[in-house]
């Protein structure tokens, strides 16, 4: 799956994955192993990502998306429970955000 020129996920089966590691692959339907943050253009974009998860036969895992002046997210369970969360935020505040964890 192709997010951009540097951005992209490997969707693998589970036997596939398999061959990668030698743990056991977690049960993404009963724990959270991740959040995978997915940063989009506009929130036009939060919403157009979603919407094609649950045609794919997806999940919306949250029943509101969370919005703020500044922030746009939504937030989707994919076949194998894996949580993604497609984001916009506002540019000046993405700017001011690495300062926040400096602290």
């Amino acid at each position: 799956m192709v997010f951009s020129d540097t951005t992209f996920a490997m969707l693998l089966t589970h036997e596939k994955f398999s061959q990668f590691t030698s743990k056991r692959i977690a049960d993404a339907h009963s724990t959270c192993e991740m959040l995978l943050v997915i940063s989009q253009e506009s929130r036009e974009a939060v919403d157009r990502i979603t919407e094609k998860a649950v045609v794919a036969g997806g999940r919306e895992a949250r029943e509101k998306s969370q919005d703020t002046a500044f922030m746009y997210s939504r937030c989707f369970e994919d076949l194998d429970g894996h949580v993604w969360e497609p984001l916009w935020m506002h540019p000046q505040a993405a700017v001011q955000v690495p300062d926040a964890f400096a602290r």
